[in-house]
Formats: C-alpha cells, structure tokens, sequence
C-alpha cells in the first residue's frame, strides 16, 4: 500500500486546523442550539433565538484568524450542525435536559459529540466527492 502524498490527502484532511477548528465550531454551535432549544418553549421565539445562534457563531467565527473561505466553511459547518442537532434534539422531544439531572448532561454531552461526529462524516463526504470530481 502506498502511502499519501501532500496532493493526495486533499485539503482538509491535509490541514488538521482547520479539521479540529471546524469540530469545535460544530460542536460549539451544536451546545448553543441545545441551549436555546431547552429554555425557549415557544416556537416563535425559537426562530429569533436561532438567529442569535447563527450571529454569536458566526461573530465568534470571523473573529477567528483564518481565512475568508476557512470562515465561510467553518460558519456553513456550525450552521449545517446546529440545524441537524436542532432535528435531533426535537424529534427525541426533549422538554430541558439540563433539569434532568446526570442523564440529562450525558444526553446533552451525546448530542454534542454527535454535533462533532456529524461535522467529521460531512467532511469525509465532501472529501470523497472531491476526489470523484477531481477525476474528471
């Protein structure tokens, strides 16, 4: 088996920065959605509050010395995992974990790592599309 070349890892997995930096912008971004989730009840609330999400992740984002396209993905990564962490935590229809106790912190700890580990497969995804493309 031969081993990877520069050009052959691609650019993310090339670039373990970026890999963890967008990790930790989905999983950052999927606590603040649970957050928000759990103290809003009402459902046009939850709208505004998801546009606070989106603009305290995208602040605390750009204020990141990355570049502009770094930016860009990484902000498309937390908005893409906060909206799946969002469909995940209401269709278990969870009223607020953090009243739970300890299975309520093991359930929000579970749904952030899901948060990371969804970041991680649509990275892979996009990598292996790349590499298809790239054929071509």
């Amino acid at each position: 088996m031969s081993e990877l070349t520069g050009e052959d890892k691609g650019y993310f997995f090339g670039n373990t920065r970026i890999l963890i930096s967008s990790v930790i912008a989905g999983a950052s971004s999927s606590l603040l959605a649970i957050i928000l989730l759990s103290f809003i009840a009402e459902p046009y609330w939850i709208l505004s509050g998801l546009w606070v999400l989106l603009l305290i992740s995208g602040v605390l984002i750009f204020a990141q010395s990355h570049s502009i396209w770094e930016k860009v993905y990484l902000f498309s990564t937390a908005l893409f995992s906060s909206l799946f962490t969002s469909f995940v935590f209401k269709s278990l229809q969870i009223s607020n974990p953090f009243k739970m106790g300890l299975s309520g912190i093991l359930v929000v700890f579970l749904l952030v790592l899901l948060g990371g580990l969804f970041v991680v497969i649509k990275i892979a995804f996009f990598q292996l599309f790349y590499k298809l493309l790239s054929r071509f």
